[in-house]
């Protein structure tokens, strides 16, 4: 089989999505640490060797992963910036409800961030809608929230209230931590 490097990096990301691969020239080796077909099959540690002058390739190593292999990863969304999960799906914020007591100020309770999201399936454009919520100062992580394929967090709400000044929705960032869950 022919193929050029070109085209074997779009096979990659049409149906399937490669975690950070990297080229070595000097061994003409493709390196990807993680490899998603279909947002349900998983390969760690693909080595690819290509060979430029005739567009041959051949997969030196692959090893199938299992869902908890992969573990908890993150993805930071805002309203100019959606997030795309590791699986190719987004995450939009949709809204975002900011409680919080500033700081200098003593309040009788610690408020909370909450953020509506929106989940796309970049295979079947299923939307799915959340809320993930941050109490007072964000030490302790949100609870967890699951929905079909996933189980998220809200770890971190960007920048804290102060009292002095007045917050944009466009100023936030949201850290979120988010994990497959197991079939």
């Amino acid at each position: 089989m022919k193929i050029v490097f070109p085209l074997l990096l779009m096979a990659l990301s049409a149906p399937a999505v490669a975690d950070l691969a990297t080229y070595s020239t000097s061994d003409q080796t493709l390196s990807i640490p993680l490899v998603v077909i279909n947002g349900s099959i998983y390969y760690k540690n693909v080595e690819i060797t290509l060979d430029n002058n005739t567009g041959n390739f051949n997969i030196m190593a692959a090893r199938k992963a299992d869902v908890n292999e992969i573990g908890e990863q993150t993805v930071t969304v805002s309203l100019d910036t959606p997030g795309t999960l590791f699986t190719n799906d987004t995450l939009t914020l949709l809204d975002i409800q900011d409680s919080r007591c500033p700081t200098s100020v003593q309040c009788i309770v610690a408020g909370e961030v909450i953020i509506e999201l929106q989940l796309r399936n970049h295979i079947t454009d299923e939307i799915t809608l959340m809320e993930l919520r941050l109490e007072g100062n964000g030490i302790i992580a949100g609870d967890e929230v699951k929905t079909e394929n996933y189980t998220f967090r809200l770890l971190d709400a960007s920048p804290y209230p102060e009292s002095e000044m007045a917050l944009d929705d466009n100023d936030y960032t949201f850290k979120i931590e988010y994990s497959l869950k197991p079939e």
